[in-house]
């Protein structure tokens, strides 16, 4: 490799990261002749190690009918299907609340 400022081929490798999701290896180098230091990204070739990621087994997974059931529900209390899956999904209600809990009035005038 040669220096992009003074063209020497004296380079050292001040610090070299792999990172193995995105398969690349960055490294930081720095000119021996002129003190010159620039960052290289190179692509990892071949098969990769990667790391087993743990998955959340605290949280239970929800039956579609289940979903479907209480989705009913919300329809009957005039509950929209939009804001019923909102509250679940986005906001962590539970799926009985979700269906049940009315509506806020907003005012008008505002």
């Amino acid at each position: 490799m040669l220096c992009p400022n003074c063209h020497g081929s004296h380079v050292l490798i001040i610090d070299s990261r792999t990172d193995v999701q995105y398969h690349y290896k960055r490294r930081r180098r720095q000119c021996k002749e002129c003190g010159a230091r620039w960052t290289t990204v190179e692509r990892i070739a071949g098969k990769v190690q990667l790391r087993p990621m743990e998955k959340d087994i605290k949280t239970p997974v929800r039956k579609m009918e289940d979903l479907n059931k209480w989705a009913e529900i919300a329809k009957r209390n005039g509950i929209k299907h939009s804001t019923f899956l909102s509250r679940v999904n986005q906001y962590g209600w539970d799926v009985e609340k979700a269906a049940t809990t009315p509506l806020q009035k907003r005012d008008a005038d505002t």
